[in-house]
């Protein structure tokens, strides 16, 4: 026979069974849960790489980021970014792109453009691996880098195939930052010869200073003045700061 106390244990067990049924439960389903949120993705479905990510494993989106800046390089950058979404002329704009960043990392003090104007010379590398366009900027920015062997080795090239007065001028750049400096004065004249202008006094200057002769050190430097243009302003500011104050003449 059941009494009542029997039948009151009986549902007290009952409920305790639906309640530890009911935890067990919903302890399995948040596991499931932690699992499915944490656990690795398979090899099938990897882990989407961030927008960043993706504009340094690109170069051209790279060398087309959008900048900041207000002052003329910025615009002029800005510009030629354009040119080159538009799709016309494109290794023209690339090389003039690169240059562009080459200014810029001069007035910022930012060896980052330099990188930049790097990627400019691997794109259009890409297009024309024989460009020496390309061979030019990127040993111009080999140099910028403190890479002065790589740089010696692209100019080397550079005045053998085409031999214009800028080679020759990169090229005793990095033989003269390396100590070589007789081979640093021969490229330099052989640059003289082919277009006395800014670039070639102002080498002759720099050369003639380390060897004592500073009378004629300045004489060059202020060639080298003579020769700025109007549209090279910051060409003409730099080498008027190597003169002393009562020749210094700005040309802007």
């Amino acid at each position: 026979m059941e009494t009542r106390k029997h039948r009151v244990d009986r549902a007290a067990s009952k409920c305790c069974g639906k309640t530890w049924s009911s935890v067990l439960v919903l302890f399995l389903a948040t596991t499931c849960l932690i699992l499915f949120f944490y656990s690795p993705k398979s090899k099938n479905a990897p882990n989407k790489p961030v927008e960043s990510a993706a504009v340094f494993d690109n170069p051209l989106g790279l060398v087309l980021t959008q900048q900041t800046g207000e002052n003329r390089t910025d615009k002029e950058i800005s510009q030629l970014q354009q040119r080159i979404r538009e799709g016309r002329n494109v290794e023209l704009w690339l090389d003039r792109l690169g240059w562009a960043f080459v200014a810029k990392a001069r007035e910022s003090f930012d060896p980052g453009f330099y990188k930049l104007a790097e990627q400019c010379a691997h794109l259009i590398e890409k297009r024309n691996a024989q460009s020496h366009e390309a061979m030019l900027l990127r040993a111009h920015v080999l140099e910028n880098l403190h890479r002065f062997k790589d740089s010696e080795a692209l100019a080397r090239r550079l005045v053998q195939e085409r031999g214009l007065s800028f080679d020759y001028g990169i090229l005793g750049d990095a033989l003269m930052e390396q100590g070589k400096l007789n081979d640093a004065v021969e490229a330099y004249q052989r640059m003289m010869n082919l277009m006395p202008d800014l670039r070639a006094y102002a080498r002759a200057a720099h050369m003639r200073w380390p060897k004592g002769d500073l009378e004629g050190a300045m004489e060059a430097m202020q060639l080298a003045v003579s020769a700025a243009s109007p549209s090279d302003a910051e060409s003409a500011a730099w080498v008027n700061t190597w003169l002393p104050v009562p020749t210094r003449r700005l040309i802007v």
